[in-house]
C-alpha cells in the first residue's frame, strides 16, 4: 500500500482512469435481489448474521466485478457491516482485498456516529 494520503491516490486514479465514479457499498438485506436471498436459506447458517453476510458477499462481489472497469474507488459503509457483528467485520475485511485486486481504491472507513436507520437524517 502506498504511503500517500488517500486523497492523493484518488486524484491519481481519477486522472489515470478518466473517471470520477466512487461506488458506495451499503447493503440492505431487503434490497438484495430475491434470487440471492433464496440461494442462502436461513437454516443453512448458524445465525441470521452469517446468512445475511453470505447474501451480501455474493451480491457485493458481483457489484465489484461490474464496476471495476469504470469506478476508481469504493466506499464500504462500515456501519452496515458492524450491524452483523463478527460476521460483518469478516465480510468487510474479505471485500477489501478483492476490491483492490480489481484495481479499485478503498476509501478508509469513518467511525460510526449513529445507528443505521431508515429514518431520515435530522435537518440542522
Amino acid at each position: 500500500m502506498s504511503a500517500q494520503h488517500f486523497g492523493e491516490r484518488l486524484m491519481e486514479a481519477v486522472r489515470a482512469r478518466r473517471s470520477h465514479v466512487v461506488v458506495g457499498l451499503d447493503p440492505d438485506y431487503e434490497s438484495i435481489p430475491a434470487q440471492v436471498r433464496e440461494a442462502h436459506p436461513r437454516q443453512a447458517y448458524p445465525g441470521e448474521a452469517e446468512m445475511k453476510s453470505a447474501c451480501y458477499r455474493e451480491f457485493l462481489s458481483g457489484i465489484l466485478d461490474s464496476v471495476a472497469g469504470e469506478a476508481v474507488a469504493v466506499k464500504i459503509q462500515v456501519a452496515y457491516f458492524e450491524a452483523l457483528g463478527a460476521a460483518g467485520y469478516q465480510l468487510y475485511e474479505d471485500l477489501v482485498g478483492p476490491a483492490r485486486d480489481r484495481g479499485l481504491l478503498v476509501a478508509p472507513p469513518r467511525p460510526t456516529r449513529r445507528r443505521i436507520s431508515t429514518e431520515p437524517m435530522p435537518t440542522l
